[in-house]
């Protein structure tokens, strides 16, 4: 609830308190990062007496602060708020996201974007997560990625970028540390993912994070107004983790060759 919450609104602070002698509700509070901000006296139905209350309050800050994170060299990823929405309408509003995507509508409104928000925050974390994909050195929103649940204890895989902003190897760089983070946070056995047949770029994506094609079907697209064909690609745990280890390896042999 915190974070649909500061997901949905602008609010700066959220407010809460829990009877003095109510450790369980102290607990909860505090792992949320509320902080105690004062001690008033009020009326109980459940008691004859006034009682105490300890007054609390968690700032938007401090709320942001714990939020999921994920970060690669050139980008910075994080759930989407209420103030992501306006970029995001605008990054989706180029014509052909629709066509190379099966997920997105055509036209995607402000509203669209508003809904996708709040949608996003009412989603069950760990098992399903959406982030903001934004580039470290100027902060701008450049697309989205995420995971839903899949079948049994496997995940989907999701992602797209603004038409400026592909082609650069972001798709692929943001692909990958959120595999990695989903992997690990999730503890899915294997991830899955489509791609529409007529997005060779999408595709050399999940290859290239170790995808192995399964094959074809049928997905209903808002953007096609229908049914699109899409590829199907799989990726097991323990796949994934062997890649991430021989590219570690690779990468630290080159830094230490003469």
């Amino acid at each position: 609830m915190v974070d649909l919450v500061f997901s949905a609104t602008d609010l700066d602070a959220l407010a809460s308190g829990h009877f003095v002698d109510n450790e369980a509700s102290a607990a909860i509070l505090a792992k949320l990062g509320f902080r105690r901000t004062g001690l008033v006296e009020q009326r109980s139905r459940a008691r004859p007496e006034p009682v105490r209350l300890v007054a609390m309050t968690l700032d938007r800050a401090s709320w942001d602060a714990t939020r999921p994170l994920v970060e690669t060299t050139r980008l910075v990823m994080r759930p989407p708020v209420t103030a992501d929405a306006d970029e995001i309408a605008l990054l989706s509003a180029d014509p052909t996201l629709g066509l190379m995507t099966a997920a997105i509508p055509k036209p995607f409104t402000l509203e669209d974007a508003r809904a996708f928000v709040l949608g996003s925050a009412r989603r069950s974390r760990p098992a399903s997560m959406t982030f903001s994909i934004r580039r470290r050195d100027v902060g701008d929103l450049i697309g989205g990625i995420g995971w839903a649940e899949g079948q049994g204890s496997e995940i989907e895989l999701g992602y797209w970028l603004g038409a400026e902003h592909r082609g650069r190897g972001l798709a692929t760089e943001a692909a990958r540390a959120v595999l990695d983070a989903a992997f690990e946070m999730t503890g899915a056995t294997a991830a899955t993912a489509r791609c529409r047949v007529t997005n060779p770029a999408s595709r050399g994506v999940l290859e290239r994070c170790g995808f192995q094609w399964e094959g074809a079907g049928f997905v209903r697209s808002p953007g096609a107004a229908g049914s699109v064909a899409v590829d199907v690609f799989r990726l097991d745990r323990d796949v994934f983790l062997s890649l991430k280890e021989w590219g570690l390896s690779a990468r630290n042999a080159a830094v230490q060759a003469p």
